[in-house]
Order: C-alpha cells, then structure tokens, then sequence
C-alpha cells in the first residue's frame, strides 16, 4: 500500500510492549459506529488545473511507482488529467479513499492522486494505490466488492479537506467516482492510559504471546461484518504491508484510525471485515485485526493472490521516505515470531505458495512461487508497499523473530499416525538454531511413558528420532490410540520448550467370540463372593473395543472362579478412554447366545463409566462384550460367581436402607483414606451367617478424578475400582462385596469425596433364602418407544408400574429381579429408585441421572405382592429403559 509523501519528524523508539496474554482490559470499551462520507468526484476543475501548474503535477511520482514498476517503465499518454477537483471542504476526517466503477477503467490503468488539508495546511500530492488485488478472486470478500474499483484508504489527522486528481493510461474517464471520507468517532477507550500491559524487554528470548489491543477494545462495531471469516488449515508466511498515509498521529489518535480503515474495508468495499489480521503503529501497540486471527489462522484480504496460507501485519504509516521506528518494528518481529513459532516456520526460511491471481498479484493464477517466510506486500504484488525503509527492516525482523522464538521445530512431521503392533513410527523437525530435543509417547489412557529419547540438533542437524511401537519393558505396546510428543528448547538458555504432539494409533485384529451353537440353559446357582480379580484389562493386553466390536471374555478358572460348575458371575465392567463418539453402549452376554438389544454400561468420552453386571456364563466359560460406537478401553473384574454344586450362599432381599452415609458419619473421604461398615444389627440381617452383601454404592460432591473401592474388611485392598468418581456429579453403582464378620471397607482414591452405601440384600450361609437364576437379558420397558406399557419419560415425581412376574422368562413365583436400569434424555440432576409394587417407596436411589449423560446400573428389586416393581423420578423429567437378566426364587 502506497505512502502518502509528507515530511514528517524522526521518531523515537518508545518501548516494545508484549504481554503474556491475548486480553488486556481496557477501560469502557465499547463499539463506535464510523461516520462515513462520500463526495461526488467529476470533471476537471479549470482553476485548479491552473493552480497546479507545471512544476505541481504529480506525473513524475506516478512514473516511479506505479504498479511497483522503474522510474520510466509506466507513463500516461499526457499531462492532462481525466478528473481533478476544487478542494473540497468536509467535516473532520482521519481515513480517505477513492473509488469508482472498475467497467469504465480498470484501477491498473488508473493513478489516483490526493492532497489533502490538515491542521490548515495543504499536503503535497499523493499517489494512492489500486486496492482490487487484496481479496482473493472467489472469496466472499471479492465477490462483495464486485464492480468497484478502489485505493488503498491513507490515514491522516486534523484533516477537513481533500482534493482529487486521477489520470489514466488509456486516456478514458471513470465513471461513478467518489472521494470516501471517514471520521472514525471517539471512545474514552482510546485514552492509552485506560489500557494495562506489561512491559517486557526486547531482549528477552521465547515469543511469548503479545499484548494485543481486542477489537472490542478498539471499539469494533461487530454489526459491520457481512460475513463469515474463514479458517485456514495452517500459517506458511508473514506479509508485511503499511498503511500509507500520515506518520503524525498520536497514540491516542491509532484505535480511531483503525476503525475508519475498518469502516473503509467493510462499508465502502464490501469486504467480510478489515483486510489486514494485526496492525502496528509507531509506538508499538499491535492491534487484533480481522476477527478470529488472534488464536486461529484467519484468512484475510491483504495480499491478493496469496492470502492463502498468509497472515497480514500492516504498519500504521508511511515508510517509503523514512524509517519505521525500532519500537514499531520490534512490536511486528514480535508478533511474526510468536504466530511463525506456533506454525512451526522458519522466519529465515522460505516456502512455496500458489498465487490465485487477480488484481494487482504479480504472478498468474496457479503459478507456484518461492518466497521468504517473512516478506513484503511488494515481492507478492505489484506494489510499492511496505515502503522502501521498512522493506529494508525485512532482515532484521527475520533475524529478531529468530531469536525471540530460541528454539523451534520447523515442519515436523511424523511418518504415520497408524500402524500395526510393533510397527515403526518415524518424527522428524528442522532446527533453527542450536537446541535440546525430546522425544517420548505416552498412554494418555494409564498415563505411562512408553519411550522417551532425547538429543541435539541445529540448523545443519535435524531432528530424526523414531518409535520401534514398545513399552520401556520390551513388550510390543497392544493397539490403541497413543501420544507421540516432540519437543524442543534452546540450548542453556532456560527458554520454554516448543513442542508438537501427535495422536497415533496402534492397531490390531479384533478378538471374535468363539463360533458355538448354543451353551444350553443357564442353570440356577447359588452365590460365591471372592476377593475382586481382573480378567481383561484392555489397556495391557489386546487394545480397545472398537465400533461394533465383541471381546470373548474367559471368567472361569481364574481369581478363585472353578473351571466347571459355574452358573453365573458377578462382575464390575469399567469403560475408560472412550473415543471416536460421545457416547456408546456396552452390552454383556453369555458366550455362544445371540446377542441380545439390550445394554449393560452405556459409556461417555468425557469421563470413566462402572457398572455392576450379573451374567449368565456361556460356551467355554465366557461372557461376551459388545461395544456399539466408537471405542473404548474395557476392564472387568470378577467380585463373584454364581455355583450350581450346591455350595455357595443364598440371597436374602431386604428393604433398602443406608447403612453408611459420609456426609454424616465421618465426612469426606480423602484419597487413601479407610472406612469400615458393620452390618451387625442392622434391622432385618442376623448378626452371623452373612457371607456377602449387595450394596449400593453412591459417591457425591467429589473434588477430584478417582475411585471408591469397596472389599471385604481384613483381606488385601484388590486393585479394582467399584465406581469412579466424576467432579460434580453424584455416581451410584449395584456391587456385590464379600463379607468378614458382617463387615466391608470402604476405600478412596483421588477425590476427595462423599460416600453413601445403601444395603438392599445380602447372601446367608444358612437355609434361608433364594436360588440365582440367570438369563439372557430382555428388555421389559423402554418409555422412548412405550414398549412395556409405559410411555413418554416420567415426569418430575412421576412413578410407573412394571409387571415382572410371569413377563420375558421370568416365573410368577419370583421373588427378586436383577435388572438393568438405565436413565435417558434426562434434564435435570436427579435420582431414579426401583421398589416392590404395593410397597411404600424407600428414602435410597438406585441410579443418579444428570443432564446430557446416559447412566445405567443393576438393579436387585423384590416384586411385590402383585408381580411388580415401580419405578420413581425425583426432578425434572427422564426416559427409563428397564431389562432383566436374572431372578431369584
């Protein structure tokens, strides 16, 4: 963009100002609506030819700089103008432009001239240069400015005055033409006083974040954005540009003089918004430009042909006839190290970029050319812009970005981010200068460190480092989606590492059930509490389920499970790392059944999901696990199993009631922290003869990521968890634990946390009480589909009746069921509880709901005197799905 040729005084460098964060606060800021005038431009005024005499015409500055060409290679056909005004007398204004239907000339073969009045004094004639070539052809903004020919805006002060001459190639006369002038209003925002940042030293190394001035708080009226801004894949470039026009404004005078360049941009031009992404003015504030570009990588409307892949930094002046302050181009090599880093460029280097021609671009669309990294408007576009003194500063910001950024990846790249188990993953990075490199990969999944490697590298020694896909013990890491992190500092320096992280994913073949015809009918058992054992730990051994994706899971002959006699098991299944989709469903069944629509665990990626699940065991002593969407790691462990030897304990359904409750015995759980519960004397349980417990687990008001653990006191603390914890949200979950003297421990990590236990039955040594019959679930009520006769979500206090006896196998004799309880499309937090039908509800939950997250858990329900159960809402509104999966009789 063309200077305005005024004589202005040297200016003083001030200061570099940079900040370590985006937002500064500035006092009342607010938006401020441009006044925007236009003046009809026609003819040629006699007394003003006459005025401007031989010696005044501005023909030998147009020869030397139009389209950027050598003082000779471009002239007009005569020295008399097409158009040139009076002076016209306006309202105070800080940013002018001209323009024109670009059908009756085109703006290459246009020259456009101005002088203008400021502070009572005339300015000498000025070139402005053709505008057309800043959007690129197809964008929004190119064809919003369609038809219009323009110049670049120029800044001023005090300014009440312009005058406007323009002479053509082809000695044919613009149509339509209009002088735009803009008084950008004021804000008490503009006061520099208002505004705080810290001041750094320009000596200080690391391209930390500059203090840039918002668009709010320049005073942008958002309400002139016609369009949406565009998000480019990446940053190749830098262009420096300036705006052209008076060097003499104050720092107070920069905000307005951006909202009328703003105001030009968008309301005179059509544009979708400011053309340029950061300005910089004389004292070194940078300013947020074109919306988004702060923290994205924005497409703006600087460089026609290449804004592709570019980011634009104009300078607030004119630089062609003297220097740009240091503090100015300090600020601008601050802010190309900082967003250069981020894109891992080399400011020294060079890049290649497809011009996609139009306007004033110096190549034909689809040529590719090599350009510097950091480069001016000039070396893209026929132009004089950035002036020759700051063009001439190029090296020197190329040089400070360097040193300010110390240590940089350039281009790193990775080999591939999928390979099978074992196979070789490949990182490689450009250095910039002298600096430490490391490289590690980690199991966001467990946290685990798989490698980590390290070294040297400079300019002339790359980073070349590579992952052989095993842990550190040697074994061959099992699929899964792992992050590959490499990282640089400066050498000595204490500067902070640069990094880039790539996520990657080991693959594998999917494990298959085995191919049976049928295991035969689940036969009833009687119940074998056990110490809690793993059997699949998916993380460690074959890698997550994927979407549609069944594991055969082995429970018997293993953790205190016999080979044979084995009717059912108790199990925890814990869901963790779930990726690829927010939420999915697990379903659990006995090998060698068909799989059943119905789900045992539904899983969220935003946080670990456990479920108590009592399956019936199938073909090989199996269960099978299905997962429906995306993936997930899978962890079960074995807490009991059901026998038909005849040994074993009988089940025995007591009303639900809190048998320990933190929140009044004891207070939060801390992480490590021990309690233990004695359900000697509670009502309705003998004081011996109890060999395990189903209890309902419920954590509340935690403060941190963790797990609750609840085992059989005196016996060591199993490595598995009974439900997880999820930072402000109550999560209940049914288990069965095994019992010493009557008593379990209940045991916390991570957190803190609240705890609240709720005993709805437990297994007697004696005679006393029910046989365990295992199923194949069922679905028996599904309030989304009405299925089960219950239809729409209950409501806020809502209740429904579920028939269960002599329903889906179960027989009319029944006298427990185990169900599988799920909440759906809940909108707000609350609790569901499931009760004997003809019974009065009790005062426990069985299944905590919030909004936006599908829960289930086990259900262990007495049916009452009429075959029911009755199921409660406690707020708001929410659907229940209801399936069974075993009985007791």
């Amino acid at each position: 963009m063309r200077a305005l040729r005024v004589a202005v005084p040297v200016l003083v460098a001030v200061g570099f100002f940079v900040g370590d964060v985006v937002d500064q606060p500035i006092a009342e800021a607010v938006p401020v609506a441009a006044d925007v005038d236009t003046l009809s431009v026609a003819g040629v005024d006699p007394a003003a030819e006459r005025a401007q005499g031989e010696a005044s015409v501005p023909l030998e500055i147009v020869d030397s700089v139009i389209q950027g060409a050598d003082p000779g290679e471009a002239t007009v056909d005569d020295t008399e103008p097409e158009i040139l005004t009076s002076p016209m007398v306006t309202d105070d204004f800080s940013v002018v432009g001209v323009t024109w239907d670009a059908d009756s000339v085109p703006s290459a073969d246009t020259i456009v001239s101005v002088r203008i009045r400021e502070a009572g004094t005339w300015t000498m004639w000025q070139v402005l240069e053709p505008i057309d070539g800043a959007p690129d052809p197809g964008t929004e903004d190119a064809v919003n400015s369609a038809g219009i020919a323009a110049t670049e805006p120029i800044i001023t002060t005090d300014a009440d005055a312009v005058q406007v001459r323009m002479d053509t190639v082809s000695g044919d006369t613009p149509t339509d033409v209009e002088a735009v002038v803009i008084d950008p209003g004021t804000s008490p925002a503009d006061d520099p006083a208002a505004r705080n940042g810290a001041a750094r030293s320009s000596a200080q190394a690391a391209a930390a974040v500059p203090a840039i001035i918002t668009r709010a708080q320049w005073g942008a009226d958002e309400g002139r954005r016609s369009c949406t801004n565009t998000t480019m894949s990446s940053l190749k470039a830098a262009v420096v540009h300036h705006t052209a026009g008076s060097n003499n404004y104050s720092r107070g005078d920069s905000a307005g003089l951006i909202r009328g360049i703003y105001a030009y941009h968008t309301g005179t031009l059509g544009w979708c918004d400011v053309g340029y992404n950061f300005l910089v003015d004389r004292y070194g504030q940078v300013f947020e430009g074109r919306g988004g570009g702060v923290t994205q990588a924005v497409r703006g409307a600087h460089a026609g042909g290449f804004n592709e892949g570019t980011f634009g930094i104009s300078a607030m002046g004119n630089f062609d006839t003297i220097g740009a302050p240091d503090v100015m181009v300090d600020a601008i090599a601050g802010v190309v190290a900082w967003k250069l880093q981020g894109s891992y460029r080399d400011p020294a280097g060079t890049t290649s970029l497809t011009s996609a021609g139009g306007g004033t671009a110096r190549y034909a669309a689809g040529t590719t050319v090599t350009l510097p990294v950091v480069m001016g408007h000039r070396d893209v576009g026929s132009t004089a812009c950035p002036g020759a003194n700051l063009y001439a500063k190029l090296g020197y910001i190329r040089q400070r970005a360097i040193d300010l950024i110390g240590a940089g990846l350039v281009g790193p790249a990775l080999s591939s981010v999928s390979q099978p188990a074992g196979g070789t993953f490949r990182a490689t990075a450009g250095a910039i200068g002298d600096q430490t490199w490391r490289f590690s990969v980690l199991d966001p999944c467990t946290g685990a460190v798989l490698t980590d490697q390290s070294g040297t590298a400079a300019r002339s020694r790359p980073i070349d480092v590579t992952w052989d896909g095993r842990r550190r013990d040697g074994a061959t890491a099992p699929p899964g989606t792992y992050q590959v992190s490499l990282s640089s500092a400066s050498s000595g320096t204490g500067a902070p590492a640069l990094s880039r992280t790539w996520s990657v994913n080991v693959t594998g073949s999917s494990v298959t059930p085995p191919v049976t015809t049928g295991g035969g009918a689940p036969q009833p058992g009687l119940f074998m509490p056990i110490a809690p054992t793993r059997v699949l730990d998916t993380r460690e051994s074959t890698g997550p389920l994927g979407a549609g994706e069944t594991r055969s899971v082995v429970v018997t002959g293993s953790g205190g499970v016999p080979t044979s006699g084995v009717s059912a098991v108790a199990l925890n299944v814990t869901s963790t790392c779930s990726a690829g989709t927010p939420t999915s469903y697990l379903t659990v069944w006995p090998a060698g059944e068909s799989r059943p629509g119905t789900s045992s665990l539904n899983t969220s990626s935003a946080d670990t999901s456990a479920a108590h699940v009592v399956s019936a065991v199938g073909v090989g002593g199996a269960v099978n696990v299905y997962n429906d969407t995306g993936s997930t790691q899978l962890i079960v462990d074995v807490v009991g199993y059901y026998t038909s030897t005849g040994a074993g304990a009988r089940y025995v359904q007591v009303d639900p009631r809190r048998v320990f409750d933190s929140r009044s015995d004891g207070g939060l759980l801390t992480s490590g922290a021990e309690r233990v519960v004695d359900l000697s004397g509670q009502a309705g349980t003998p004081p011996t003869g109890m060999s395990g417990a189903i209890l309902n687990v419920t954590v509340a008001g935690s403060q941190g990521q963790g797990y609750v653990t609840v085992f059989p006191t005196g016996q060591q603390r199993p490595a598995t968890s009974t439900v997880n914890l999820v930072p402000g949200a109550d999560v209940a979950n049914r288990t069965a634990v095994g019992l010493v003297n009557n008593q379990f421990t209940v045991y916390a990590a991570g957190g803190p946390t609240h705890v609240v236990v709720d005993l709805v039955g437990y297994y007697a040594t004696g005679g006393a009480g029910s046989t365990y019959h295992p199923m194949t679930p069922a679905r028996l009520v599904d309030t989304r589909s009405g299925q089960g006769g219950v239809e729409g979500p209950l409501q806020e206090g809502g209740e429904a009746s579920v028939r269960v006896a002599g329903v889906a196998g179960v027989p009319g004799d029944a006298r427990a069921v185990v169900l599988t309880v799920t909440g759906d499309q809940t909108s707000s937090v609350t609790f569901a509880t499931v009760w004997p039908g003809a019974a009065a509800r009790p005062n426990t939950s069985d299944l905590n709901l919030r909004p936006g997250r599908t829960r289930a858990n086990t259900v262990v329900a007495s049916v009452g005197t009429d075959g029911t159960v009755r199921l409660y809402n406690d707020r708001g509104t929410t659907q229940l799905i209801v399936d069974v999966v075993g009985y007791y009789r």
